[in-house]
């Protein structure tokens, strides 16, 4: 069995995302595997494995436990049926409990960390000594790729940590889906209340311009038109391209044919009070909901994973 500790200095950088990936991509691969969450009381989190709930297939085992005891004594039990384990140590268990639980069980140890960070983690990473593999960089904007291969990854290697792997920001992943952004709004559903979990990746506004609507709106796929309820122009205009909802706006409902046009193409629509400027001020607030919650975006990270991530490391010696 391989043992692996996944970790981070801070909340938020991709614990859950990475593990959950990794467990999806061994599993494809005939690798069974199992996963065990530590997160202390003091978290104050419902249920701990909810994201893990959200997007894993039902044969791949998910624990959650309190205790760096507790974690050991769910280890004992699985390890006889698993080739690779997975424990992801949250943010909250203190950092002595975590170096505890590495040296009790030989995990090797792999940190995630945000790519604004920097070499901040170093000092975290190297804490865990012979034990760390590495550390896999999250979150890298598009056009820093090349900085982070050219000075970025040589500064951890001359600090004596790997790079393990380099995952790319990316749009599905900070996605939201239309019944969050329905109740993070306070707003209502005109109509498409069955399609709640349709992701949102981009944003746009309806309103006056020179150029075409169509044109315009094209240029985005997978958005969200945030619109007055009193524009059907704008509306049927947006309608002709890839739109996954609208937020119709100054409390109005759509005429009936651009609900019976919506409710053809499958576009729900939400109705709030607020006036549009108001609205997009909200919108702005929505990222810190983000969360790693949906089947495709699982899907998404999984390939992320899989093509920067060097996976063999995970499955040596099995």
């Amino acid at each position: 069995m391989s043992l692996f500790y996944v970790t981070s200095e801070m909340f938020g950088q991709g614990k859950t995302a990475t593990c959950s990936s990794i467990a999806n991509l061994s599993m494809k691969s005939g690798v069974n595997t199992r996963i065990v969450k530590i997160v202390t009381p003091s978290a104050a989190i419902d249920n701990p494995v909810s994201n893990y709930e959200s997007v894993l297939p039902n044969d791949i085992g998910v624990v959650a436990t309190q205790s760096i005891n507790e974690a050991s004594s769910h280890l004992k039990d699985i390890k006889r049926s698993s080739d690779l384990v997975l424990v992801e140590g949250d943010s909250s268990v203190a950092i002595g409990d975590q170096k505890k639980f590495v040296m009790e069980t030989d995990a090797n140890v792999i940190v995630i960390s945000d790519y604004v960070n920097g070499t901040d983690c170093v000092e975290y990473a190297k804490s865990f000594g012979e034990n760390l593999k590495g550390v896999i960089l999250n979150f890298v904007p598009q056009f820093a790729e090349t900085n982070v291969r050219e000075y970025l990854v040589p500064e951890f290697e001359s600090l004596g940590v790997a790079i393990l792997g380099i995952i790319a920001e990316d749009r599905c992943l900070l996605s939201v889906s239309v019944a969050q952004i329905a109740e993070h709004l306070g707003g209502r559903f005109f109509s498409g209340e069955d399609l709640p979990n349709v992701l949102v990746k981009n944003f746009m506004v309806g309103g006056f311009g020179m150029d075409p609507g169509e044109y315009v709106f094209s240029t985005k796929s997978d958005k969200c038109v945030v619109v007055r309820g009193d524009r059907p122009d704008v509306q049927m205009s947006a309608l002709q391209t890839d739109v996954s909802c609208f937020i119709m706006t100054n409390g109005i409902d759509p005429i009936e044919y651009v609900q019976y046009e919506s409710q053809e193409e499958r576009v729900p629509i939400i109705v709030v009070e607020k006036d549009t400027l108001q609205t997009m001020d909200d919108v702005g607030k929505l990222q810190s909901e983000v969360s790693f919650d949906h089947p495709e975006k699982l899907e998404r990270m999984s390939s992320l994973i899989g093509s920067s991530v060097d996976l063999k490391i995970l499955i040596e010696g099995l």
